[in-house]
C-alpha cells in the first residue's frame, strides 16, 4: 500500500509538472511573436538609416507577394460564393422539402463543402497578410474567451463558419452577403501597388515615422474588406 501510494504522488507530481509547462507554453505564446519579428537594439542615425533601406527594400518585395495573396483571396473568395449558389441551385432538385427523403442533397451538400474550402482558403490568405496576423488571431481568441457574445449577434466577418454553407436552408444568403465582389481586389491593388510602395520608398529616404502611417494606412484598407 505505501509503494502504491509513492506511485500515485509521483504521478500526480509528473501531471502537474506538464500541466505546469504547457501553461507556460500557452502564456508565452503572444510573447514570441511571429517568426519573421527582430528585435534589434537601438543604434545610431547611420545604422537606423541603413536599416530603413533594407525595410524599405524588402517591404517593397512583400508588397508583391501581398499583392499577389489578394488576388487569390479576390479570386477563392468570388470561388466559394459562385459555388455556393451552385449548391443552393442544385439543392432545389435534390435538398428541397420532397426530394430530401430520396436524394438527401447529396449533390449540393457536395458543392456546399467545397464552396467553405475555397471560402476558407482565400479568408485564411488575406488574414494571414498585410499585417493582419497578430490581430485576427488575437480577436479570435477573444470571441472564444466571451460568453456574453452571442455569435448569431455578432457581425459577420471573414471567414464565415462551416454552417453558413451547409446550414439548413434552401438559399445561404450570408455567404453573399459578407463580401462585395472585387472588393478585396480593388483595396489590395490600391493598398500593395501604390499606398504601401510609396510608405517603403518614404522609408527608404529616412521617414520612418511617415512610412509607418503610410503603411498602417494601406494595410488599413485592406482590413476594411474582412468585416
Amino acid at each position: 500500500m505505501r509503494f502504491d501510494g509513492r506511485l500515485s504522488r509521483i504521478f500526480l507530481l509528473g501531471c502537474a509538472l506538464a500541466l505546469g509547462s504547457d501553461f507556460a507554453r500557452a502564456g508565452d505564446a503572444p510573447a514570441r511573436g511571429l517568426d519573421w519579428q527582430v528585435d534589434e537594439a537601438p543604434a545610431g542615425p547611420v545604422v537606423r538609416w541603413l536599416r530603413g533601406v533594407r525595410d524599405g527594400t524588402l517591404g517593397l518585395l512583400d508588397d508583391v507577394t501581398d499583392a499577389q495573396l489578394g488576388l487569390f483571396s479576390e479570386a477563392a473568395i468570388d470561388t466559394g460564393a459562385l459555388l455556393e449558389l451552385g449548391s443552393d441551385a442544385v439543392g432545389l432538385v435534390d435538398d428541397n422539402p420532397v426530394s430530401e427523403h430520396v436524394l438527401k442533397g447529396t449533390a449540393s451538400k457536395s458543392l456546399a463543402k467545397t464552396a467553405w474550402l475555397f471560402h476558407l482558403a482565400g479568408s485564411e490568405a488575406l488574414l494571414g497578410s498585410h499585417g493582419l496576423e497578430t490581430e485576427s488571431w488575437v480577436a479570435q481568441s477573444l470571441d472564444e474567451l466571451n460568453p456574453l457574445l452571442d455569435p448569431d449577434e455578432s457581425p459577420a466577418r471573414l471567414p464565415l463558419e462551416p454552417i453558413d454553407f451547409v446550414g439548413e436552408g434552401l438559399f445561404h444568403t450570408e455567404v453573399y452577403a459578407v463580401h462585395v465582389p472585387g472588393s478585396i481586389l480593388l483595396a489590395t491593388a490600391a493598398a500593395d501597388l501604390l499606398i504601401r510602395p510609396i510608405g517603403n520608398i518614404v522609408r527608404i529616404v529616412g521617414f520612418h515615422g511617415s512610412a509607418d502611417r503610410i503603411e498602417a494606412a494601406g494595410n488599413g484598407l485592406v482590413r476594411r474588406t474582412l468585416h
